[in-house]
């Protein structure tokens, strides 16, 4: 095929030739194409700046030796988002192959690529925190411990919570590096509770399943709270119950190191999933926390107090501790505390505490709510 046909062929596919000579640390693009804006020629520097900066680390996979195919995002000189394809070959120092068009997806627009760089810097710069709800003890309405819940000090948006950035970081696969930030910086304030008297207190820690079921993850956690000065009960890892099932085998041998290890395992949004608590007898959890919509319909919906009433008696029988989630209303709680519930979480005692805060209600609790815990 003469040359004629060739660029012919690419302009039919809209597709451009890229070459890259690493020897020479420098690339260069040929041909035309109506949806890619880009520069002739230049340093190699200057093309990876080119692409989004959670994609640049794929242009590695081109330096090595034969065929690769990926797929990025590149940022023309408009700031115009495109998804792309380089398709080719490294051979002798050069690769070469083609930039094709791969239509759009989520992170086609400049905000998101800029959400995703401020979210992986953010990560690298220790801007993500841990913030404590109380957990409270109805028996005597007194500070049980916290949960650890994520929060983000974006240094242009100020706080943000969950809902702003938790599907952005499943996207990016950054959830298990997110729960290790929170938890390696929960650890340290507990820890420091812990050295002031508190040591009945507990926390507890979101895993995911992804998390929970990595070779060595539950060797590594158990190794943090030895580490951190905490004793055997301390600390509670909350694992959802539909990723529990969803990876039953590894979950299940998971939880019984952890377990081994003093560190306990609670079954988060209970209710919400497809098992049932004689199925989830072989995992050998320590408790459950029912999900907050049953809480909530509680005071309007008899079938919602029935199932809450259901839960309680059979992790009773199990000897399973239990936690209510979503509680807003005193009336709720004190009906939670009748029917047997060992704990609740909600607004109604207080949102999420800076870790300032939590230490002020760790000695003082809150007037009218929740006694302070006894250290």
């Amino acid at each position: 095929m003469d040359r004629a046909c060739i660029t012919e062929a690419l302009a039919g596919a809209d597709a451009l030739v890229l070459r890259v000579d690493y020897p020479r640390d420098q690339f260069a693009i040929d041909g035309v194409s109506t949806r890619l804006s880009l520069p002739g020629a230049g340093m190699l520097n200057a093309f990876q700046a080119l692409c989004a900066p959670v994609d640049q680390p794929k242009l590695t996979v081109l330096a090595r030796e034969g065929r690769s195919d990926i797929r990025l995002r590149l940022i023309d000189p408009q700031n115009v988002v495109r998804f792309v394809r380089l398709v080719g070959t490294h051979k002798g120092g050069v690769w070469q192959g083609l930039i094709l068009p791969a239509g759009t997806g989520p992170g086609a627009g400049l905000a998101r690529i800029e959400a995703e760089h401020a979210l992986h810097q953010g990560l690298k710069d220790g801007e993500m925190t841990a913030f404590y709800q109380p957990l409270i003890r109805l028996s005597d309405e007194s500070l049980a411990g916290f949960e650890a819940l994520a929060r983000w000090y974006h240094p242009d948006q100020g706080l943000l919570g969950p809902d702003d950035f938790f599907s952005l970081a499943k996207d990016l696969g950054l959830l298990g590096t997110m729960g290790e930030a929170v938890r390696a910086r929960a650890m340290k304030d507990m820890a420091a509770w812990t050295a002031s008297g508190h040591d009945g207190l507990y926390l507890a820690v979101n895993v995911s399943g992804w998390e929970l079921t990595q070779r060595g993850f539950a060797e590594q956690l158990s190794a943090l709270v030895v580490g951190a000065g905490l004793k055997r009960g301390q600390i509670k890892v909350e694992i959802t119950e539909t990723e529990v099932m969803r990876h039953a085998d590894a979950a299940m041998g998971a939880i019984a190191t952890l377990r081994r290890h003093g560190v306990l395992v609670l079954l988060d949004d209970f209710g919400t999933g497809y098992s049932s608590l004689a199925r989830l007898s072989r995992f050998g959890v320590d408790g459950l926390k029912i999900d907050q919509y049953f809480i909530r319909a509680m005071a309007s919906d008899e079938g919602a107090r029935t199932i809450v009433q259901s839960v309680l008696t059979l992790a009773q029988d199990m000897g399973l501790s239990v936690v209510a989630e979503g509680v807003e209303e005193r009336d709720i709680a004190l009906r939670l505390r009748d029917m047997g519930c060992t704990y609740a979480q909600g607004f109604y005692y207080d949102g999420a505490l800076n870790p300032e805060a939590a230490s002020t209600v760790l000695s003082a609790g809150r007037a009218g709510r929740y006694h302070a815990h006894q250290a």
